[in-house]
């Protein structure tokens, strides 16, 4: 064999052992690695109990905290109102309106549907209030001169005057045992007062006496307590006192203006509207005039509210749709306006029912506002001149049932005329001796004067009666033919 080729088969092969040598060291090397690692791992946690116990601990809660609780509320729009459980607005809304060139009184659902003109005359009728059950509506009219008070039937039948002087009456708010209107009665230096009127006696009570402006009354759900405005110390504001005008009590506080307040159902707040804010807005404080709450923030004015019987939602008018105010209900909470009127003139002064049955079709617009028509009795004209006890009888068959020839008792409104009245009343009796039951229903011009209507019953009696009095006039008394006394005619 050449020696030459010898010698590269021994470099060969000994650089393949090399290789061999090589290659098992590497294999040895990397195998121990992973338990290398591991001891170190173990030695530093053995020698740093520090770092361990500060490094486990403190990292899980972090994570913890961030990942639950803090971002679902903020996830929610802030912007949009939530489901709420509001039935739709129930009830009728009552409010008057310009109509070619003058107030007339309007009721309606609380929906909007089926909007009904219940006055139609060449004066102003305004600021309409509802009774108790709400069968009747109290509100203000000019028709015959100065502003009086006037009664009617939720369907604008049967027209009653309640007052007649020649200040102006305004503003009636019924009391909620039905029983008294408290209203504003101008004062012949034109300041104006609140007082109360008795719809029973039709005493009249002042309660407040003050130079400043006092007006807008409102009734508490309980009656035991008025709201009002006055501007007497300044801005107008809102006051509250008892019912009788005792404990006079201030409850805003403001340079702007805070007027026409109206109580939740249960007496525990008052809305108004105020302008203390950059616009005129809805707010709601509590009864005792704390812990005031801004309703409404729409750029346009939002003005006169009333509350709902069911407490949920409050009655309206703004300009925020057009060029004229109409009648809008919203949430209590601020949400859902909803527009209910679109007319031609402003609307103002916005009354809620009590809870009432949905009208089914607009009530007809009258063409002569309707009056009150006595029914005459059954009687005969051959009656005894006197009767047992000596009382007179007339002898004009017409006598205390017609207008135009009532009972004068003289008196005047403010010198007994009412106690006459119900004197000669209490007297009266049925034909054969029944005790009268009898209701003022209000007062009517006849005339230059104002005479005082009364509905009467008796057991027996098929279809009540209305006796006429005349309290500004005097004359000898008798006892209407049909009737008799149980005492002296007074």
């Amino acid at each position: 064999m050449n020696p030459f080729h010898h010698f590269l088969k021994i470099i060969l092969y000994a650089i393949c052992l090399m290789l061999l040598v090589a290659c098992g060291t590497n294999e040895q090397t990397f195998t121990p690695s992973p338990t290398v690692i591991a001891e170190v791992e173990l030695i530093e946690t053995a020698t740093s109990p520090t770092s361990t116990a500060t490094a486990v601990p403190t990292e899980t809660p972090t994570l913890t905290l961030t990942a639950v609780p803090t971002h679902t509320p903020t996830s929610l729009p802030t912007d949009t109102p939530s489901p709420t459980p509001y039935p739709p607005p129930s009830g009728l809304i009552a409010f008057h309106a310009l109509t070619n060139g003058n107030r007339e009184i309007y009721v309606m659902n609380a929906d909007g549907s089926h909007l009904s003109q219940l006055t139609n005359d060449l004066g102003s009728d305004a600021f309409v209030t509802f009774s108790p059950d709400g069968s009747r509506l109290a509100f203000y009219s000019n028709r015959s001169g100065p502003g009086e008070l006037y009664v009617m039937n939720l369907d604008g039948s049967r027209l009653i005057q309640l007052t007649n002087s020649l200040a102006n009456e305004a503003y009636p708010d019924w009391s909620p045992d039905g029983e008294k209107l408290a209203f504003v009665l101008q004062q012949e230096d034109d300041n104006n007062e609140i007082y109360l009127l008795d719809l029973t006696s039709n005493d009249l009570t002042r309660l407040t006496d003050n130079p400043a402006l006092d007006a807008i009354p409102r009734w508490s759900p309980d009656g035991t307590k008025i709201a009002f405005i006055s501007d007497r110390f300044g801005s107008t504001d809102i006051f509250v006192m008892d019912a009788d005008g005792g404990n006079l009590i201030r409850l805003t506080d403001d340079s702007s203006i805070d007027a026409v307040s109206s109580w939740s159902p249960d007496g525990t707040q008052i809305a108004f509207h105020s302008g203390r804010g950059d616009n005129f807005d809805i707010y709601v404080m509590d009864a005792d005039g704390n812990n005031i709450q801004r309703i409404t923030t729409h750029p346009a004015p939002d003005l006169y509210p009333a509350w709902s019987a069911d407490g949920l939602y409050f009655a309206f008018t703004s300009l925020r749709d057009g060029n004229v105010f109409d009648v809008y209900v919203i949430q209590v909470n601020g949400q859902n306006p909803e527009r209910l009127t679109h007319l031609s003139d402003n609307a103002e002064v916005v009354r809620w029912s009590p809870p009432l049955p949905t009208l089914t079709k607009p009530f007809p617009l009258p063409t002569l506002m309707p009056t009150s028509t006595p029914v005459p009795p059954t009687a005969t004209v051959n009656a005894p001149s006197v009767t047992t006890l000596g009382c007179p009888i007339a002898s004009n068959i017409s006598y205390g049932y017609s207008r135009t020839n009532p009972i004068q008792v003289g008196g005047g409104p403010f010198g007994g005329g009412p106690s006459k009245e119900r004197a000669v009343l209490d007297a009266l009796s049925g034909p054969e001796g029944q005790s009268l039951t009898y209701e003022r229903t209000g007062s009517l011009p006849e005339g230059d004067i104002i005479l005082d209507e009364y509905r009467v019953t008796y057991e027996g009696l098929a279809t009540p009666i209305f006796l006429y009095f005349d309290i500004y006039n005097d004359s000898p008394r008798f006892v209407p033919v049909g009737l008799s006394c149980s005492l002296s005619l007074p």
